[in-house]
């Protein structure tokens, strides 16, 4: 069984992208429909392949304002110990729905596979984007 999983899928043929994201650790999981610039989204993608570059490294992706906008997203990738130990925090929030929050605890190497993947997956029309752990060589 999978403790850690991604799904996205872009629902949207346009510049910006419409994403529907799911995702889950052991405990919780969440999914948000939001809207982001391709150019952001390759951004977050591109740094999440070279992460961390130090211990004080974190790559953030967000969307909307927490606590202000009808909806809100966040995915941030930071390091949390000395010795590499890496988290994805997601917060997804729907002000009449829900708001969920968690954390993917990964190895680094699996946050660069996740950015490789993403940058591969952005021009795919009609393909969703699948990541779990059970398929990544990399966990602690």
């Amino acid at each position: 069984m999978n403790e850690n999983e991604i799904k996205i899928r872009n629902l949207s043929a346009y510049d910006d992208l419409t994403l529907s994201v799911f995702a889950k650790n052991s405990s919780f999981s969440g999914t948000i429909e939001t809207y982001c610039s391709r150019k952001e989204f390759s951004k977050f993608a591109n740094e999440l392949q070279t992460f961390p570059n130090s211990l004080n490294h974190i790559v953030t992706l967000e969307i909307g304002e927490d606590l202000k906008t009808y909806d809100y997203f966040l995915i941030r990738a930071f390091v949390n110990d000395s010795v590499g130990h890496s988290n994805l925090f997601f917060i997804m929030s729907n002000k009449p729905t829900g708001r969920v929050e968690f954390t993917m605890n990964l190895e680094p190497a699996s946050i660069n596979e996740i950015g490789r993947k993403l940058i591969l997956w952005i021009d795919r029309e009609n393909e969703e984007f699948v990541w779990d752990d059970s398929k990544s060589l990399f966990k602690f």
